[in-house]
């Protein structure tokens, strides 16, 4: 597997990464197999209640410094 770079001027565009649709197939059925695991429900589940926790953290943050910058 090899990236298919298109050139243009001096700007480079990919145009993905070429692989034989063999890899590709057993490459989305492993990932189907991880998808359906339990493991990985709760390890979304607890990354998204990371990824709240840490928004809702930023956005207290956030309030507090307007609030001290027009004080």
């Amino acid at each position: 597997m090899r990236p298919c770079p298109l050139r243009s001027g001096r700007k480079t565009f990919s145009r993905g990464v070429w692989a034989p649709g063999t890899i590709v197939e057993v490459i989305r059925q492993e990932l189907a197999a991880e998808r359906s695991d339990p493991a990985h429900a709760r390890k979304k589940e607890a990354d998204a209640r990371r990824r709240e926790r840490t928004q809702a953290e930023y956005v207290e943050t956030f309030h507090q410094a307007v609030l001290n910058f027009l004080a």
